[in-house]
């Protein structure tokens, strides 16, 4: 009786301290390997109780309405030191992200090759300041809801009734943005090699345009240096084929649009 007792226990603990999906974790016979790191925050101390994500490179959150089963993820965390263990890593390309779930997060992309029972240790790495990343999209929410998705990552958040959309807790790194219906009949809206900055804000360009660009101006001492609320005064931003693409938009009668991040939007008039 003691001996059940025993391996109900490991059986349970086992179980807790990790989450997987299919495809990611194998079996001995597949190639696996194991991959370790150690991970510190910011201040030079140990990430200890850090979140540790393993997604394949082509994993996407999937929409519960699509009644899809999400498949190639593993969960787990980070011990006391900062280490962790992915015990029998599957053969492929995967993105590995590690979060404090509040602040700070990095990224490493690992590719297995199939070497059975090797040992890999990545290099230590430090987390950062979360990236963001935002965009906006036309569409009418009475008619359909979209929703956006980070392939590769946990991240799926719906498409406000503005049509913009925000992932502002994100490891910095390079990624492919999607933006997908609730019908799967509609096509997604596929926005590649996004580059998201520790500490910054990186707006994709505008759906429906043949034409945009965010534009930042910069108004501290080191620009424009204007400290005080200034109304109503015109800025000229000079457009030129060495900073924006102006072969079309003679063709089209689509007038200028500027808008802030609080999605306010301006008066601008196009010459």
């Amino acid at each position: 009786m003691k001996k059940n007792f025993e391996i109900l226990i490991i059986i349970v603990v086992l179980c807790l301290s990790c989450n997987f999906g299919t495809d990611v974790a194998g079996t001995s016979e597949q190639g696996n390997a194991r991959v370790t790191a150690t991970v510190y925050s910011s201040d030079g101390t140990p990430a200890s109780g850090a979140t540790v994500r393993v997604r394949r490179e082509d994993y996407t959150k999937n929409a519960v309405f699509h009644k899809v089963l999400a498949t190639g993820y593993l969960n787990l965390n980070t011990d006391q030191d900062g280490k962790f263990s992915i015990e029998s890593l599957d053969t492929g390309s995967f993105l590995i992200e590690v979060t404090d779930r509040s602040k700070e997060a990095l990224l490493t992309r690992y590719t297995n090759t199939g070497s059975n029972g090797s040992e890999v240790i990545l290099e230590p790495d430090t987390l950062r300041p979360f990236a963001s990343i935002s965009g906006k999209v036309d569409y009418s929410s009475i008619d359909e809801r979209k929703f956006a998705q980070v392939v590769g990552l946990e991240r799926f958040t719906e498409v406000d009734v503005d049509g913009f959309f925000s992932f502002s807790d994100l490891p910095a790194g390079t990624f492919t943005v999607k933006v997908v219906s609730i019908d799967p009949q509609v096509s997604p809206i596929v926005h590649e090699d996004v580059v998201a900055l520790s500490g910054q804000v990186t707006q994709i360009a505008y759906q429906g345009w043949f034409y945009s660009r965010p534009v930042f101006l910069n108004t501290t001492s080191t620009g424009a240096a204007v400290f005080d609320n200034v109304y109503n005064f015109p800025v000229l931003i000079r457009l030129n084929s060495n900073n924006f693409a102006l072969v079309r938009q003679r063709q089209t009668k689509k007038i200028c649009v500027l808008s802030n991040r609080m999605r306010t939007q301006f008066r601008c008039h196009l010459k």
